[in-house]
């Protein structure tokens, strides 16, 4: 019996057993399963937590509606300002006389307001990007972000487009192409001026062709090319005016002269210089003048009075100036004392040209030139006048004609003393003595000019009285003085020279005496 008992106990404990391992497994099979689930939902929120990061992000960026919505009319405003500069750009790729210059110089500057206004607008979007990119960087947003590479990009662009204006000035750029082009029109304005039009007004340019070159100036000046322009003008201008100086023949100004060269020897040189500087002052460089004034007149007065002094200056003028100075080195003999005189009273009737071509400070090199050759005249003429009776002085120690004849010096000094009071030279004459003393503050003297002549004349009447007494044979010594004074009679009545000397008691001259008068 007891081991039935214990049978039983045994089956009954193998049945719990059974029973225990099958809920085990069923507990491992749902723990399994649970399992699954939870890393399915790990994975679930993953998911959800980017969602959300996003969600959060976008909630920010709604926060800069404000500033993006600022930024939506200026960003428009580039792209049809940007439609306009490349249409701008293509119209000058034209040359500007087959688009029409006039044409062309308006899309030169309504291409340069376009890119004004582009800059302008770039600049304003530019602020409130910037302004974005910051809010953007303040959130957390990591380098990589859609929204900051987004930003990052078109910031990039609108500061490239902003510059856009500088990188089409400079070389090989839309604009520097498009001065370059205006300069080409420029040169060919001035060396073929009526190319494109058949006639021509009372000036060295057509009128159209004054409005064309006044146009591109302006333009050329606007954008800092106003020194090349000149340059241009000028270079072209100083050839044309080279070329006319030499038509007329001027090589005699290449001459050189020393103290030792006698004036004398380009004598006949000193009536063309006269005439060649008044054609040079009233026609040629009057004319420069007034055509610089004409096409420079639009930028003032500064651009055309600096571009007429580099054609005055490099045009063959001052070679004319050389030359008169020049003159002034030769040896100092009476004939020179005439000659200063003529170039005096060409430098005096010019004077007021002068002051009218030469007043602007950028003619101060012709200025001084002048006065220099001025100032050597002057000094020359009054030097050579003082020595006139010094020098009719020290021919009192030669000797007579052996034959009682009229000496050389007496009938030089009347014939020189003549020309001196005439007209034109006696003025002349007064007028560089006044200045002489002016300048060198010497107490002014009257009729200093007269006193000087009638000075000359005592000086050679002594000498003939001195000539006279020479003479072992009073008969050869009254015959000398007879002789003597029969010239000076005949050869001062009705002259300057005799009103200024006085009547002299001459002989009868319906009864001349029988002596032949000659110089020896």
């Amino acid at each position: 019996m007891a081991e039935s008992h214990d049978l039983d106990d045994l089956v009954a404990a193998r049945k719990i057993l059974k029973s225990s391992i099958e809920k085990s497994r069923n507990i491992a099979i749902a723990v399994d399963e649970i399992g699954t689930r939870l890393k399915e939902t790990s994975h679930s929120l993953a998911y959800l937590q980017a969602d959300i990061k996003d969600m959060a992000c976008e909630c920010a960026v709604y926060e800069i509606r404000g500033d993006v919505h600022r930024a939506i009319g200026p960003a428009a405003a580039v792209l049809k300002v940007l439609d306009l500069v490349y249409e701008l750009k293509d119209s000058l790729d034209i040359a500007p006389r087959a688009a029409g210059l006039f044409v062309y110089l308006t899309n030169i500057k309504r291409l340069q307001d376009t890119l004004k206004l582009l800059a302008d607008n770039c600049r304003l979007v530019i602020l409130w990007l910037e302004d974005v990119m910051q809010f953007i960087k303040d959130n957390g947003v990591v380098a990589d972000d859609w929204y900051f590479l987004r930003v990052s990009k078109l910031l990039k662009v609108l500061v490239e487009l902003q510059g856009k204006g500088e990188s089409y000035r400079q070389d090989g750029g839309v604009l520097a192409s498009a001065f370059d082009n205006l300069e080409n029109e420029y040169r060919s304005l001035l060396t073929h001026p009526t190319a494109y039009y058949t006639s021509i007004e009372n000036s060295s340019f057509p009128a159209p062709v004054v409005q064309e070159l006044q146009a591109i100036i302006e333009v050329l000046a606007a954008n800092d090319r106003l020194d090349r322009c000149i340059s241009i003008y000028a270079q072209f201008r100083i050839a044309n005016a080279r070329a006319t100086l030499q038509a007329l023949n001027v090589d005699y100004l290449d001459i050189q002269l020393s103290e030792i060269v006698s004036v004398q020897t380009v004598e006949g040189y000193i009536d063309q210089w006269d005439e060649h500087m008044e054609f040079a002052v009233r026609h040629l460089l009057k004319n420069e003048y007034r055509l610089c004034s004409e096409v420079y007149q639009k930028v003032g007065s500064d651009a055309w009075m600096n571009c007429f002094s580099k054609i005055a200056t490099h045009c063959g003028f001052n070679n004319i100036l050389n030359f008169g100075s020049r003159i002034c080195k030769c040896k100092n003999e009476a004939i020179k004392l005439l000659k200063l005189l003529k170039i005096f009273a060409t430098l005096d009737k010019l004077r007021l040209d002068f002051n009218e071509l030469f007043g602007g400070k950028f003619c101060v090199e012709i200025r001084n030139q002048t006065r220099d050759l001025v100032k050597k005249v002057v000094d020359g003429a009054c030097e050579i006048f003082g020595q006139l009776l010094v020098q009719v002085e020290l021919q009192r120690a030669s000797s007579p004609p052996p034959d009682g004849g009229v000496p050389r010096l007496v009938c030089f000094v009347m014939e020189y003393c003549n020309q001196l009071l005439e007209d034109e030279n006696s003025s002349i004459l007064v007028r560089v003595l006044e200045i002489y003393q002016a300048w060198n503050q010497v107490k002014s003297e009257d009729r200093l000019f007269s006193n000087e002549i009638h000075n000359i004349m005592t000086a050679l009447e002594i000498n003939l009285e001195t000539w006279a007494k020479g003479y072992n044979d009073t008969a050869l010594s009254c015959l000398f003085m007879m002789n003597n004074y029969w010239y000076l009679c005949n050869n001062i009545r009705g002259t300057k020279l005799g009103d200024l000397m006085g009547r002299l008691g001459c002989p009868n001259t319906n009864n001349p005496p029988s002596t032949t008068q000659h110089c020896t």
